[in-house]
């Protein structure tokens, strides 16, 4: 996206605020996800994808971060997203059930 390709380079600044919309709607489902395992006390192993994550993350403050840096962190992203949305289905088709 950064180079002088002339198809993308008039896109980039869409293209780079669709990223940083998508990067922050799946911290905050991460962060969704991680509020409802410590709540509910029903999936242990979902703080370990946390724990990921955080280190992820301190450990790209100690470096220059470039985008290279956050690809690991798409995996953790999305396990942690996927927890939240299933987790706020669950609870929606229990109370419509009841």
């Amino acid at each position: 996206m950064y180079n002088n390709a002339p198809t993308i380079y008039h896109y980039s600044d869409i293209l780079l605020a669709v990223s940083n919309v998508v990067a922050a709607l799946m911290i905050l489902l991460g962060f969704i996800g991680l509020i409802l395992a410590i709540i509910r006390g029903k999936m242990k192993q979902i703080y370990l994808f946390a724990l990921m994550e955080v280190g992820f993350t301190l450990s790209a403050l100690l470096v220059e971060v470039q985008g290279r840096y956050h690809i690991p962190l798409i995996f953790i992203y999305s396990i942690l997203a996927a927890y939240t949305l299933y987790s706020i289905i669950e609870i929606t088709t229990r109370r419509i059930s009841h």
